[in-house]
């Protein structure tokens, strides 16, 4: 065995969890990438709760409030873009700490805005910055998970990301009840400035990151390659319909719970979403089940928990339905995360794991945040059934793609041999 060789084995060994079917990727590493992956999150989806209360602060129509997340989020989702192929190419640590600092700096800026186009500029910046983060992590775990394991390790990190979106759907809203939302924003910018020391713990992945590393150029033709890679491509498009039935759809809840028969104010909006807390327990165990029963099986199950949760949804008239389709959301979503990260780790070239795990994030979040604008017109128009109705049909197209790419998938081998990679086509 090499020098290099050592000490890549010793780095790896040192990450291992004794006893642990986690393999490559430590409780500590694992901890602090799950922390660096929920904050962003939360950032991002932090508006949705509280569209009324910023319209209110900048002097805009309730309905014009709803372009904030939209603008967050599609620049989160295509800053993944950017950030996909530097994380692949540069050590994960390095990238998320000057994220994080970045981040505080956006985030405090927007808390003074008093214009709404300063404002929305603002949170482009938040969202293109908030995708270094998790980028970031999501690279780092790819390289040190290995086997089996990286189901499991990748369940966790989807777990922490849902914890941030569930956070920043609900807390935001109760905080912002108390103290307003110039100061939930401040609030979080001092979040930010808490995780570069955690991050110091983190192990140095320079010589990883440089194991496969090809010109900064081609990384990105390579993430563009993905797109027309047909194994990547309809498991990128099964993240972009079943992101329009739960991005799109929850966005739009938050007006329909405004009104009656529910009359729910920003606060009790936001304990509404911290119900999808819940789907922590579907991430990680989605990821495992994965290698007993197979992705296809998972990934299915999970389509049917969506569709059943958009009917209760548009049918919900009173609590308990109305809490039964949310927590059936965001299990069904959730549950599926994981398969579809594992799958495209197993189905793309070592160069290109960090960047279709971000080409993902892309996908479907620009999908979540476009469809908040798009059904913005179904509501007007045609109400709520109008937007269940789209978002019903969104997912069934989800779960066909689904059937498809997942025929002849094999649970633990890849998807591709190295020669058809879409890398070296």
């Amino acid at each position: 065995m090499t020098l290099k060789e050592r000490q890549n084995h010793s780095m790896t060994s040192s990450l291992a969890l004794p006893s642990s079917r986690l393999g490559g990727a430590g409780g500590l590493t694992l901890s602090i990438a799950c922390a660096a992956t929920a904050l962003p999150c939360a950032s991002v989806y932090m508006t949705q709760p509280i569209f009324p209360e910023i319209a209110i602060g900048l002097n805009i129509g309730d309905t014009d409030a709803r372009l904030v997340f939209t603008i967050t989020s599609v620049a989160y989702a295509f800053a993944f873009f950017l950030f996909g192929p530097l994380s692949d190419r540069y050590p994960a640590r390095a990238v998320a700490t000057w994220g994080c600092v970045a981040q505080a700096a956006a985030t405090a800026t927007a808390a003074q805005c008093d214009g709404f186009w300063e404002f929305l500029a603002a949170s482009a910046m938040i969202g293109v910055i908030a995708a270094a983060i998790p980028a970031a992590m999501y690279a780092l775990i790819g390289r040190l998970a290995t086997g089996k394991a990286l189901g499991a390790c990748m369940g966790l990190v989807v777990a922490a990301s849902v914890v941030g979106v569930i956070l920043g759907r609900s807390m935001t809203g109760v905080i912002c009840a108390i103290i307003g939302w110039r100061a939930t924003f401040l609030g979080m910018a001092g979040l930010y400035l808490l995780l570069p020391p955690l991050l110091t713990l983190l192990p140095n992945d320079a010589e990883l990151a440089a194991t496969h590393r090809p010109a900064l150029k081609q990384s990105y033709i390579n993430t563009l390659k993905l797109l027309t890679f047909p194994p990547s491509a309809r498991l990128l498009a099964i993240g972009f319909f079943t992101f329009v039935g739960y991005l799109g759809v929850l966005s739009i809840l938050t007006f329909h719970l405004k009104r009656p028969p529910f009359s729910y104010n920003a606060a009790q909006i936001g304990w509404i979403s911290l119900m999808g807390l819940s789907a922590v327990l579907g991430a990680p165990l989605s990821g495992a089940l994965m290698n007993r029963v197979g992705a296809r099986r998972v990934l299915l199950v999970g389509h049917c928990m969506i569709i059943t949760s958009l009917g209760l949804l548009g049918v919900a008239e009173d609590f308990s339905f109305l809490i039964a389709g949310v927590l059936l959301m965001f299990l069904g979503v959730f549950a599926g995360q994981p398969v579809i990260f594992t799958l495209l780790a197993r189905t793309v070239p070592q160069e290109c794991k960090g960047a279709s795990s971000s080409l993902y994030f892309l996908v479907c979040l620009g999908s979540g945040g476009l469809s908040t604008a798009a059904l913005g017109p179904a509501w007007t128009f045609g109400g709520w059934s109008a937007v269940i109705a789209l978002g019903s049909a969104a997912v069934i197209l989800a779960m066909i793609l689904g059937l498809i790419a997942t025929k002849q998938t094999p649970s633990d081998t890849p998807v591709n041999s190295p020669a058809n990679s879409p890398a070296n086509r």
